[in-house]
């Protein structure tokens, strides 16, 4: 098993009778324990970093596995496994075009003090311009998509990243209509909404949480309520949907801090919204 829900309560899922849970990046970690599996390697299991197993009744941890820094490295997902034709009819079916997921980056640099990070933990390691260009090539010419949805945490932080990935999925005649998920502040700069839309961007969902600059501070979410605003018009205006995720019931919040929010929400009605209760 993988992935930070069993990163985070490895007990549980091995009461479960899971055999081996990673911790961490997967792909390298994966690749070492089924050499293992299969008699294909010298290593042994307490040497495989980023692994947790039972061993003599205890939960054993090997060391952190080092995150990837250079994602071009590894191969575009193999989506030959995949009944695509099938997942491309209930697309249809149910939502009347067809949607498949690209991820570009791992991690997030920003300090969310409510955001749980048990995989890439405090980084942030993005794909190259050219080598996103060229995956969505590859799947227009394949399966032909109506639509894309980025699931980074944060697309294009990297300086210059949407500016070249505008340039490059035009020239490449790859571009394909799409969804992300962005910050108020990242929006406003280096002309990126402008970009974005030429890249062929439909929507942007922001994590603009609360319309309280008090609570957008206890969250240490470093944005301002006014780049909100801001990045809410300048999408419009590029036509681009702007979708907000909120939160309420963050520790300190009054109902002066909630109405705050829904005034802002009302000022900038935003085109979808997801809510959240805050939790510990």
């Amino acid at each position: 098993i993988s992935g930070s829900d069993a990163t985070d309560h490895l007990d549980k899922y091995f009461k479960q009778k899971a055999d081996y849970i990673i911790c961490g990046e997967g792909e390298i970690t994966l690749g070492e324990t089924a050499d293992y599996l299969n008699n294909a390697s010298d290593k042994d299991l307490t040497e495989i970093e980023g692994l947790a197993f039972i061993k003599n009744n205890e939960i054993y941890k090997t060391g952190k596995r080092t995150v990837i820094k250079n994602p071009d490295l590894l191969p575009f997902p193999d989506r030959s496994l995949i009944d695509t034709d099938r997942y491309k009819d209930l697309w249809y079916r149910h939502h009347g075009y067809f949607s498949m997921n690209v991820v570009t980056t791992r991690g997030c640099p920003y300090h969310c003090n409510w955001c749980a990070k048990p995989i890439y933990g405090q980084v942030y390691n993005s794909r190259s311009p050219e080598n996103v260009t060229a995956e969505l090539k590859f799947l227009k010419e394949t399966y032909s998509p109506d639509h894309i949805w980025f699931c980074d945490d944060i697309f294009g932080l990297k300086p210059n990243w949407i500016n070249k990935f505008d340039e490059i999925v035009n020239k490449e005649n790859a571009k394909i209509k799409f969804k992300c998920l962005s910050r108020a502040d990242l929006l406003l700069k280096e002309n990126n909404i402008s970009h974005l839309a030429g890249a062929g961007c439909d929507s942007v969902w922001i994590g603009a949480e609360s319309g309280s600059q008090k609570i957008l501070d206890a969250m240490d979410k470093g944005t301002k309520v006014e780049q909100i605003y801001e990045s809410r018009k300048l999408l419009k205006k590029n036509n681009i949907k702007t979708c907000f995720f909120l939160q309420f019931g963050y520790s300190g919040e009054t109902q002066k801090e909630i109405e705050m929010t829904i005034k802002m929400v009302k000022d900038l009605m935003p085109d979808d919204i997801g809510i959240s209760v805050s939790y510990p």
